[in-house]
């Protein structure tokens, strides 16, 4: 009975009449009409005047720096150019660039803003690590005392010159 069964619902089940079609046809667009676009050389304007080089625009690296640890603290104020008066703190002046970077990495790591100016000097050229800057001397002075207390250091705070 079982097999009288499955010879009646195997074709039902399973039809091999016919094979499947597949369609062939492709359904992708065809590609689209791109011209490329012509862009015209740029110009420089006739009535800009070249910036000055990096060495005369940030004075970092001269030898007028002079230390400056009055205690009077000023109020935010603004130069004869009309730019803010500010303060970095030299924590320390290498020969080696190598030295400056690593004290530089440690300085960020202990998030103080940071940076190494190279600075041409009578001895040579030097590698000053700088924090700063602050545009409140108190601010820098409260901050060399953190510097000189973590890092065992003697550091100066000097009159930021850009």
């Amino acid at each position: 009975m079982l097999l009288a069964l499955g010879l009646i619902f195997f074709p039902l089940l399973f039809d091999f009449s016919d094979q499947r079609q597949v369609d062939k046809t492709s359904m992708i667009p065809p590609p689209p009409d791109i011209k490329p676009a012509v862009i015209p050389e740029p110009r420089r304007p006739e009535n800009i005047t070249p910036a000055k080089p990096d060495s005369e625009i940030f004075n970092l690296g001269s030898d007028d720096l002079e230390p400056d640890e009055s205690a009077a603290d000023q109020q935010p104020s603004l130069d004869e150019n009309s730019i803010p008066v500010a303060w970095v703190i030299q924590v320390a002046s290498f020969k080696e660039q190598a030295k400056a970077a690593d004290l530089v990495a440690r300085l960020q790591k202990d998030n103080y803003k940071s940076f190494a100016q190279q600075a041409a000097t009578d001895a040579g050229v030097t590698y000053r690590v700088l924090v700063g800057p602050k545009i409140r001397k108190q601010a820098a002075l409260d901050e060399k005392q953190r510097i000189d207390r973590d890092y065992d250091s003697q550091s100066i705070v000097l009159r930021f010159k850009p």
